[in-house]
């Protein structure tokens, strides 16, 4: 997980799409 995974843990919770996007990229 990211350094900041538990400050944007509700955004990323809220747009879990977005997440795997994220990962994928990263």
């Amino acid at each position: 997980c990211p350094a900041n995974w538990e400050e944007g843990k509700e955004a990323m919770n809220a747009n879990r799409a977005g997440v795997a996007s994220y990962l994928s990229s990263n």
